[in-house]
């Protein structure tokens, strides 16, 4: 299973490998290497079948899952300005969480506006930006990425839609949908 990480645009991307996929909400474990973290979430969407060149009107066929998910970063003394540090050269096992649940993305009028939120540190963030539902946004990506790569079954879309610079540890991290937890971890 490979995991494909986007910003809401789909300007950048970068691959993250399976290990880096949280199986059960365990806590993340700072490595003493890292001078800090930074967070990312956004929503997940599932690959049912493989795909290559999907012109996103028929992306229901390859896509009709999702949930919602939190990445970790890290962050070196030697990092470059900001987003730099969101590459495939940062992450790390267990550093992906998404939520065990997959929903039907058929089923939702759900957009990338206010429905996600992230209280770390004692601050909330939310998405900045308002995008289309999440159903477009799914064909949007799969258009674009699956004309330069072939999807296998289970492969995962990860579109990011905001981000927290630079947390400090320890601290509680919950990620909220409408208001409600769905994701919950701590950082040590």
């Amino acid at each position: 299973m490979n995991i494909i990480v986007t910003d809401s645009k789909a300007e950048q991307f970068h691959f993250r490998p399976d290990s880096t996929l949280v199986k059960d909400s365990s806590h993340f474990y700072m490595p003493s290497f890292l001078d800090g973290l930074a967070v990312s979430f956004g929503y997940a969407f599932r690959i049912e079948k493989p795909a290559k060149g999907v012109s996103s009107k028929y992306s229901s066929r390859y896509i009709n899952k999702y949930t919602e998910g939190i990445l970790l970063y890290g962050v070196l003394d030697d990092t470059p300005p900001i987003n730099s540090y969101r590459t495939n050269e940062t992450c790390f096992d267990n550093s992906t969480y998404i939520v065990n649940q997959m929903k039907d993305l058929c089923d939702t009028t759900l957009s990338f506006d206010r429905s996600l939120s992230l209280l770390c540190d004692g601050k909330e963030y939310f998405p900045q930006e308002k995008f289309p539902n999440l159903e477009t946004i799914a064909g949007i990506m799969l258009e674009k990425f699956s004309t330069q790569f072939s999807f296998k079954t289970r492969d995962i879309i990860f579109v990011e839609c905001a981000y927290a610079h630079s947390i400090t540890t320890p601290c509680d991290i919950k990620l909220f949908a409408n208001h409600t937890p769905v994701l919950e971890f701590k950082v040590k």
